[in-house]
């Protein structure tokens, strides 16, 4: 009876301590947004439920949602200019004798296609195409965006397939990748047209 008490209270414990992981995720997603001018529709869309982040991709992220019937996974990845000028002008501050490149937002663009060779290798099916310029403007208020969709290299071994990938930048502000992951081609489609604009850049 004593090794079953201890059990149950063994999984209680672990629960709880996800759950705790999970809250403290969320919220420090939340205080990235709000840092970089961003915020985010819906945390948890209808059918999704969060997930842990882990180094399981050959790509870094956030915050990762994963729909509980289809298995669609949307990670999201914040790259903060802002916070990199804050830090830059912190050091100066502290060492005004120092010798330091300022920080610069201008190779987003080519940040994005090294990350995409990366990510497809290869691979020649990849369909890129620049956001429309009105629709940067009325749906993220960004400056940059683009609309990726390719197959991953599969010398990665990476445990998805597909990706629809989904890249807004703000002058001066951030990057933001959203990756829409899945082993259905049609279902990846459908996710990332259902959640296209769930996250922006305020006005």
């Amino acid at each position: 009876m004593k090794k079953v008490i201890v059990f149950i209270f063994l999984v209680i414990s672990c629960k709880s301590s996800d759950q705790i992981y999970l809250d403290q995720n969320k919220e420090n997603f939340t205080s990235l947004l709000n840092s970089n001018s961003m915020e985010i529709q819906n945390l948890i869309p209808k059918q999704y439920e969060m997930v842990s982040v882990k180094k399981d991709g050959p790509f870094p992220y956030n915050y990762a949602l994963k729909n509980q019937s289809n298995g669609v996974e949307i990670r999201y990845f914040i790259k903060s200019y802002k916070e990199k000028w804050e830090h830059y002008q912190e050091f100066i501050k502290n060492n005004p004798n120092a010798v330091l490149v300022k920080p610069s937002d201008e190779g987003y663009v080519q940040d994005f296609i090294l990350n995409l060779m990366n990510l497809a290798g290869e691979n020649p099916k990849i369909q890129s195409n620049p956001l429309p310029e009105k629709v940067l403007a009325n749906t993220f208020n960004a400056n940059w965006g683009s609309n990726s969709l390719f197959e991953f290299d599969p010398k990665l071994k990476f445990n998805y397939k597909y990706c629809n990938l989904i890249v807004l930048h703000k002058n001066e502000m951030a990057d933001a990748y959203i990756y829409f992951l899945g082993n259905d081609y049609r279902l990846v489609l459908e996710q990332s047209s259902e959640h296209f604009s769930n996250v922006r850049f305020r006005k």
